[in-house]
């Protein structure tokens, strides 16, 4: 998921390292099955280390069925697809990013512009316009200001391109419900005034909780667990990462 947004690709290379060196140093990965403190307990182990990660937060939204509610996880993982108009409640980083895949996803990438560019395909300033312009319309709200939760030095670029993409940011409002294919949001700071903006998919990008389920089952029945990264406490990758690598040593 994180290395879906717009510039942060290179975090695939990441995934292939481990699983490069998973194979190198032996380690068996069992896919496809789901770990039971059943089997854990009947399995010897001398040390269980649960990493399950989060599970995103939800919030009620009162719906009529005009508008698909998803999570903006489901749509950097592509289990879900989002239509023309979409809301994204939240402005905090995963909020932002999610906010500008979609809008990029709508507009003209690196590829098609260098192909429109080097055959002359278009006019120059057309090809900007498509590239600089999503068919997509993307709304960002939230309680607060829109762009907060950035590590220092990143989310400029970000900011950056939601404005070029034309992304409606609504700060200080709050989604009151779906109706009529419209999203109903409220206005904090102007009185608690209501205005609708018609959209079909709404992506949730309200946080996330720890899934910890696993670890505490298991330590209920007595077993030497240690919980790491996110099912720990949600946080950044390098922190996850860290805390693996001392914990290793801790065990060795």
């Amino acid at each position: 998921m994180a290395s879906t947004p717009p510039g942060k690709n290179e975090f695939k290379t990441l995934i292939e390292f481990y699983q490069t060196m998973l194979a190198e140093t032996g380690v068996e990965v069992m896919l496809g099955k789901k770990a039971t403190v059943s089997e854990i307990s009947s399995g010897g182990f001398d040390e269980v280390v649960v990493a399950t990660g989060m599970k995103p937060r939800l919030m009620p939204v009162p719906n009529d069925g005009t508008a698909k509610v998803t999570t903006a996880y489901d749509i950097l993982e592509g289990n879900e697809i989002a239509g023309r108009r979409v809301l994204v409640v939240g402005g905090g980083s995963v909020g932002c990013e999610t906010a500008q895949y979609l809008a990029n996803e709508g507009a003209a990438d690196a590829q098609e512009v260098f192909f429109l560019l080097r055959h002359a395909a278009e006019k120059v300033e057309k090809v900007m316009n498509l590239m600089n312009n999503s068919r997509r319309m993307v709304t960002i709200a939230d309680i607060m200001a829109v762009g907060t939760g950035f590590e220092a030095g990143t989310g400029w670029p970000v900011m950056k391109d939601l404005n070029r993409l034309h992304v409606d940011q609504r700060p200080f409002h709050v989604l009151e419900r779906i109706e009529n294919g419209a999203a109903v949001l409220k206005n904090l700071k102007d009185g608690g005034t209501d205005s609708a903006i018609p959209c079909d998919t709404v992506v949730l990008a309200v946080g996330a909780d720890s899934e910890r389920t696993l670890a505490e089952e298991l330590q209920e029945c007595g077993l030497p667990v240690h919980t790491i990264g996110d099912a720990k406490n949600v946080g950044r990758i390098m922190d996850a990462i860290r805390q693996a690598a001392e914990l290793a040593k801790q065990i060795c």
